[in-house]
């Protein structure tokens, strides 16, 4: 379940249909908060997201590094995949506690850059 408290207008859940949908209304329907779920990160919504595949570097990484261009002084987001967890860092600087929902990276890439994070549908 989500906190609606951790929700901004744009983010992207999994609604009571069971599909996805984008937070539209800063008041949730009463009774949603228990039916609303996160979605999981994954390559899809990584690619939706304008992240670049970019292949493994050495035997730790499964599946190779997402990258996101940011601007063009060289600024990007990046997730590492690895054995079994993610590594997201923003500029080089590992994040103690990377996101693993579609909104917390939302709500993470606004923080950073002041921007909305626009999936490509």
């Amino acid at each position: 379940m989500v906190d609606p408290q951790h929700l901004r207008l744009g983010n992207w859940l999994i609604g009571m249909s069971g599909k996805p949908f984008q937070v539209s209304k800063i008041n949730l329907p009463a009774g949603s908060k228990n039916q609303l779920q996160p979605i999981a990160i994954t390559e899809e919504w990584l690619k939706q997201f304008g992240f670049s595949h970019m292949p493994p570097l050495n035997q730790y990484a499964k599946r190779g590094n997402w990258r996101k261009p940011l601007d063009n002084a060289g600024n990007e987001m990046q997730f590492d995949d690895r054995q079994g967890y993610r590594l997201f860092s923003y500029n080089g600087c590992i994040l103690w506690k990377s996101p693993i929902y579609v909104h917390q990276l939302q709500n993470l890439y606004f923080a950073l850059t002041g921007e909305e994070l626009q999936a490509k549908m």
